[in-house]
C-alpha cells in the first residue's frame, strides 16, 4: 500500500518541514473513500510495478470506477 509520501516525486528536493506539514493537512482533511488522494496513491504503487504512465492512470481509473467514480469526478 502506497503512502501519502508516495504521492510526491523527488521528495528529496523538497522542504522536509513543509512536507511534512503538507501530508498532515491532507490526512486531516482526507474524505473516506476514492478521491484525487486513493487516484494518486494508486499511481505511485503501479510505479512501483514499472508499470507504463499511461497504463497505469487507466488502471487507477478502472479501480476507482469499479467503487463507482467516473473521470468527472
Amino acid at each position: 500500500m502506497s503512502t501519502l509520501i508516495d504521492i510526491f516525486s523527488n521528495i528529496e528536493a523538497l522542504d522536509a518541514k513543509s512536507v511534512d506539514s503538507l501530508l498532515k493537512a491532507i490526512e486531516k482533511n482526507n474524505i473516506p473513500g476514492f478521491d484525487f488522494v486513493e487516484f494518486k496513491q494508486s499511481l505511485a504503487a503501479l510505479a512501483k510495478m514499472n508499470m507504463e504512465e499511461a497504463t497505469a492512470i487507466k488502471s487507477a481509473f478502472a479501480t476507482a470506477s469499479t467503487v463507482g467514480k467516473k473521470k468527472k469526478k
